[in-house]
């Protein structure tokens, strides 16, 4: 366990694998895509409406709308979240909008709550009226908070039209045969495609065997909830199967669909994947997630990290800069554009600071950005996926010790042991600073653009 330490004094903390580490072939994730997928929606040329003379769309086709799919196991949560925070995509949930929305229709004779807040109350609702839950409503909902969102300013939506709750997957008059209303839903608002994250059954019944066999009080119950348990995820993923097929065979008859194989279950190396096809097909990222920045200083420091091994870009600060007494302010500038520019594709740099003067020309400075302090013994396999296997600590190379300075945007950075945490706080907070000067470098422009 290693703590992360709130220069304020409150503590989180977060949880560490103790295993060794060494190099070994990452698990695939595969993904296959239509013919038919395209980041930009194809309109008729229309006089009425402007274009934007920096992307070359129009206001209709600014609106980039996506389906996800993903049943038990396939780490949809985590993708979307992913998705709103890396690309702001507006999230539409179609069981939080039911939730909401559905004892509306019942009428003020019917004695119910303004909103269902138990599954129980749900069940006994659907049961006396599935009439009440129908997909052509579902997606009337859905168009009202798409207009909604519209005029909030969103552009980027994801929308979650599957919901988990078993009651409302056996509810026939939404979970159904959906051509015809997602045909009219798309003569108002057109889906670029849909995201399928795809678990075998097998693998998901696999999972579930392994880690009930791993939970600390299996021999006292002898096995018997094994099967059970078993029994209990293989009956979701087919309530799962059944409820996505229709809408999965209407993207895919118009090869709008896009399967990502996510059987591997490593969330980073499924984001990994997904986010480089977001942005393969023109989806603009606002933030990367989880990027990881080691701070080298002399060549030592580098000559101990495996680049490839971690997948890091590497970003040599004077080869970014043209004239060696620039202050080292326009340095960090220029090292954040730089992994502005790579952070998509990348989620680990290993940045250069060799003669770059730092040492001299980095004062005390005093940041307003909270940053956590990782006082636990770091090492990069801790923060970056590379496989994982039992091996000799004392036979790696690469397995050396840094300390950690995490921001509040999940962007960890790494320091040599030796070098004193005051220090690193400091190159941190000066990272973190200049960030925010080309943020609002890149807003006032937006602003004035039109002037």
């Amino acid at each position: 366990m290693c703590r992360w330490i709130l220069n304020m004094g409150c503590v989180i903390t977060k949880r560490k694998n103790k295993e060794d580490y060494e190099p070994r072939c990452l698990p695939e994730v595969s993904i296959h895509t239509g013919t038919n997928i395209s980041g930009k929606l194809k309109y008729e040329y229309d006089e009425g409406l402007d274009l934007d003379l920096e992307t070359g769309e129009n206001e209709r086709q600014k609106i980039k709308i996506v389906f996800v799919f993903g049943g038990p196991g396939s780490r949809k949560g985590r993708v979307v979240n992913d998705l709103a925070q890396g690309y702001g995509f507006h999230v539409i949930s179609a069981e939080k909008l039911i939730l909401t929305h559905l004892p509306e229709k019942l009428g003020e004779d019917e004695e119910i709550a303004e909103t269902l807040d138990s599954t129980k109350e749900l069940e006994q609702l659907l049961q006396r009226k599935p009439g009440l839950l129908t997909l052509q409503w579902v997606l009337e909902m859905i168009d009202k908070e798409l207009r909604q969102a519209q005029l909030n300013g969103h552009e980027y939506y994801l929308i979650d039209v599957v919901p988990n709750l078993r009651a409302m997957l056996q509810v026939r008059t939404f979970i159904k045969d959906c051509e015809q209303e997602m045909e009219d839903f798309e003569k108002e608002w057109p889906c670029l495609f849909a995201l399928n994250l795809a678990v075998p059954e097998k693998k998901v019944v696999e999972n579930v065997a392994s880690a009930v066999a791993k939970s600390p009080d299996h021999l006292q119950k002898r096995g018997l909830s094994d099967e059970k348990d078993v029994m209990k995820t293989k009956r979701r993923y087919d309530e799962y199967s059944y409820s996505v097929k229709d809408f999965l065979k209407y993207f895919n008859t118009t090869d709008r669909l896009v399967t990502v194989d996510v059987s591997c279950g490593i969330a980073d190396l499924i984001w990994s994947k997904v986010s480089e096809f977001f942005f393969s097909v023109g989806f603009i990222p606002k933030m990367a997630i989880n990027t990881v920045i080691v701070f080298a200083f002399k060549e030592e420091d580098l000559a101990a990290l495996d680049l490839r091994k971690y997948r890091m870009e590497l970003i040599t600060a004077n080869c970014l800069i043209e004239n060696d007494d620039v202050d080292i302010e326009e340095i960090f500038i220029a090292i954040n554009e730089q992994i502005e520019k790579s952070k998509v594709t990348v989620e680990s740099f290993a940045v250069d600071l060799q003669d770059s003067r730092i040492f001299e020309q980095l004062l005390n400075r005093e940041g307003r950005q909270i940053l956590f302090l990782d006082q636990a013994e770091n090492h990069l396999h801790h923060y970056i996926y590379v496989g994982a296997t039992k091996t000799d600590r004392s036979k790696s190379l690469f397995n050396l010790p840094f300390k950690a300075v995490c921001s509040t945007e999940n962007e960890i950075c790494l320091f040599p042991e030796e070098l004193d945490i005051g220090f690193c706080k400091q190159v941190a907070l000066l990272y973190a600073e200049t960030k925010i000067k080309i943020k609002n470098r890149k807003s006032f422009s937006e602003e004035n653009k039109w002037l």
